[in-house]
């Protein structure tokens, strides 16, 4: 009968494994699933943001100019055209200044979201 007890607390040890590295496993994802949802949050709340501020931005342009000029239409004109050269710059150095920085920023994300903490493992532990 020995035998068969230490069959059973073997058993259960290694029960007791699986239920915690489940556990470990859900608390991973739940880590991943709410930095991808922060992440999303700061996005919007930074577009809004900035789409806030260039449109009042462009006010005052159109404003500032206009007054300069003595004419409104110019000034908006003008900040229009502002706008519109920016933009242009934007589609023909998109890859320099917009693809490539947020291609770098999701691979700098997805591989700090998959690599697992140093900080947070014991010291003699390798994975």
């Amino acid at each position: 009968m020995k035998i068969w007890d230490e069959f059973k607390a073997w058993i259960e040890q290694v029960k007791a494994y699986f239920h915690t590295e489940l556990e470990l496993v859900k608390l991973k994802s739940v880590r991943a699933v709410s930095s991808i949802v922060a992440r999303a949050y700061a996005l919007i709340f930074f577009l809004v943001f900035f789409n806030i501020t260039l449109i009042l931005g462009g006010l005052w342009l159109g404003f500032f100019i206009s007054d300069l000029l003595n004419s409104t239409v110019y000034g908006f004109g003008l900040a229009f055209l502002s706008f519109i050269l920016l933009f242009g710059i934007f589609v023909r150095f998109r890859r320099a200044l917009l693809i490539g920085p947020f291609q770098n920023l999701m691979i700098k994300a997805l591989r700090e979201s998959l690599e697992p903490n140093k900080e947070h493992e014991p010291e003699g532990e390798t994975k």
